[in-house]
């Protein structure tokens, strides 16, 4: 007799202990889901149930968007602190002017306004010191190109952000050719007699003039001084001397091709090749080189490479001392280290240079006669140190205006026309993660729901077979 393989039916009690463990396992799975959807208004749009590439570009253009506004609001603390510079600037401008009038004959009241001017100096150099963002010093030089230049009359000037550090053995610099004043050389002696005369001469530098007369009685030696005396008083930027030949030589404080001046003489000869007439100087040379191969641009005796011009754009160096004498062509070489502040990605970053703003480095290379070298040199106990002290100020607002223009360029086309396009990214990447994330939950579900119709359908043919012999057959193998 063949014996029959039966699937033994459930007990009442085991029926009724399955059915409590699908109920358990049917409020687990609903809480889980709860806990899912809460969790993703809760946490934003990225929940663990996004795919993890979507979860970081989300998460990515979140991190960025956020140290964007952080280097906007960075930019805005610089700018803040340059325009209160620029009110400094002015208060010195004020006291230099008067100083340089000469009308303040009181040594005690002099020494006051140097005192003045001293404390606005202190509260630059604060500015410099504590202008800071988080842990970043902003405007004390921590965030600027720094560079050496190796080679007799070079000196490092600047650098831009584009420019890249250099390698150990620096980048190579070769001078070619050497930068000159403008000059202008008489072409007749003069003479004691035409000093007794009472010779003549006037000269032009821009749109500032002087007329000039010689004094019965007085030597070459005490002529020059009174005429470079008074053309210091005037403020036109030349120098003249008088050779062994005893020809006049006039020469322009600034090198280059572009200051120039014009001069003449009562008598024929002495400065105008006429009587009365105008005669142009000769002009000035402007310095040419090289740097690390590439052809640079040449003013005066500044000597750049403009952006984009490979890894040595925006480097530039001046030529300082005479170079007269100079054997052609001088070797060198400039050694950088980058360290402008950088913002947005690693792998494609934009950097800005801040350069410090102390008064050491304000106002720097302005030929004076008072042999200022920058801001924190002023002093304007006297006129002439008053009217160099302008020339100092000007040149140290034009580099505040300088680098306000660099920052707040820098803020509106790149760093927010970078933040705009990362919102729109933005906003367009939400919504397809929030639909990723509802088109799961609702799958999810709906594997639950048909999991569950499947327990309850087992389930009940489970418990009729426990009590009905009819159902026997439908459980045989």
């Amino acid at each position: 007799m063949n014996s029959l393989n039966i699937r033994g039916g459930l007990s009442p009690l085991g029926a009724f202990q399955q059915q409590q463990q699908r109920k358990r396992d049917e409020n687990r799975h609903a809480k889980r889901l709860q806990g899912e959807t809460a969790g993703s208004h809760q946490d934003g749009p990225v929940s663990l149930v996004i795919p993890p590439r979507l979860q970081a570009q989300v998460a990515g253009l979140t991190r960025i968007i956020v140290d964007g506004e952080a280097g906007i609001s960075l930019i805005q603390t610089a700018e803040a602190a340059l325009h209160e510079l620029l009110r400094l600037l002015e208060q010195l401008q004020k006291l230099a002017g008067y100083a340089s009038t000469g009308m303040e004959n009181n040594l005690v009241l002099r020494n006051a306004d140097q005192r003045e001017l001293e404390n606005v100096l202190l509260n630059i150099d604060h500015i410099s010191e504590v202008t800071s963002y988080g842990p970043e010093k902003l405007l004390d030089g921590s965030h600027e190109v720094h560079g050496v230049a190796q080679g007799e009359y070079l000196e490092f000037v600047s650098a831009t952000a584009e420019t890249q550090t250099a390698p150990v053995s620096g980048y190579d610099v070769v001078i070619t050719r050497a930068p000159a004043p403008s000059t202008l050389l008489g072409l007749q002696p003069l003479t004691r007699e035409l000093l007794q005369a009472g010779e003549q001469l006037w000269f032009r530098e821009k749109q500032k003039q002087h007329r000039f007369r010689a004094q019965q009685g007085e030597d070459h030696q005490q002529f020059l001084k009174r005429l470079n005396y008074e053309l210091q008083g005037v403020g036109l930027p030349l120098n003249v001397k008088l050779r062994a030949d005893q020809l006049l030589e006039v020469e322009h404080q600034y090198w280059g091709s572009e200051p120039t001046f014009e001069a003449a003489s009562s008598t024929a000869g002495i400065l105008g090749s006429k009587q009365g007439t105008v005669r142009k100087a000769n002009p000035g040379i402007d310095v040419a080189g090289q740097i690390d191969g590439v052809e640079a641009l040449g003013k005066g005796p500044f000597i750049h490479v403009p952006t984009g011009y490979g890894r040595v754009g925006g480097i530039c160096l001046r030529i300082n001392g005479r170079t007269p004498q100079v054997q052609l062509p001088l070797h060198g070489s400039v050694s950088l280290f980058q360290n402008a502040l950088r913002f947005g990605s690693h792998a494609a970053p934009l950097r800005l240079n801040m350069r410090s703003v102390c008064s050491a480095d304000l106002g720097r290379h302005v030929p004076n006669y008072s042999g200022f070298e920058n801001l924190s040199d002023l002093n304007i106990t006297t006129a002439q140190g008053g009217k160099d002290a302008l020339l100092l100020i000007e040149q140290a607002k034009q580099e505040i205006y300088d680098q306000l223009e660099e920052v707040g360029s820098f803020r509106t086309r790149r760093l927010q026309g970078q933040l705009l396009q990362l919102r729109e990214k933005h906003t367009k990447l939400v919504p397809e993660a929030e639909q990723l994330n509802n088109e799961h939950q609702a799958h999810a579900a709906a594997i639950a729901t048909s999991k569950l119709m499947q327990e309850d359908q087992m389930s009940g043919l489970q418990a009729q077979a426990s009590h009905s012999p009819t159902s026997l057959q439908s459980l045989l193998d």
